[in-house]
């Protein structure tokens, strides 16, 4: 799930990119064309792309999760991997580093899965309780 989900995602970085653009021509082309050019007279531009902005950097740490997913997760098809076994002198204290790692990963997961239904929400509330677990 964590590939396709990457790749949904590039998807939409692309739509948003393509949108953003046709929207910058538009107004470039009314300030072109208009008396009244919006361009110019103290129109903000990130005033009206925040929420594109701000969606799009929700999808980017949702990309980070699956990233880490990919690196810490040992999931494949919904099911848990077995870690790899490393041999020599040190081999059991690497096997307890990474079963530790993952744990704490799965612990992580765990608790932004409780605030997940605020993942996509980027009004101001939702925003700052997906933040702070986020950040945890």
């Amino acid at each position: 799930y964590v590939l396709s989900t990457q790749n949904i995602l590039q998807e939409c970085f692309q739509i948003i990119d393509l949108y953003m653009e046709t929207c910058l021509h538009i107004l470039t082309l009314h300030d072109k064309y208009s008396n009244k050019p919006l361009m110019t007279n103290n129109f903000q531009k990130d005033v009206l792309f925040y929420s594109i902005q701000l969606f799009r950097q929700r999808l980017n740490e949702i990309d980070e999760i699956c990233e880490c997913m990919k690196l810490f997760g040992w999931y494949r098809d919904n099911k848990k991997e077995s870690l790899p076994l490393f041999g020599g002198i040190q081999g059991d204290e690497y096997q307890h580093t990474l079963e530790k790692s993952q744990q704490a990963f799965d612990r992580a997961l765990l608790l932004l899965k409780h605030y997940s239904k605020y993942m996509l929400d980027i009004s101001s509330h939702a925003h700052s309780i997906w933040s702070q677990e986020l950040k945890r």
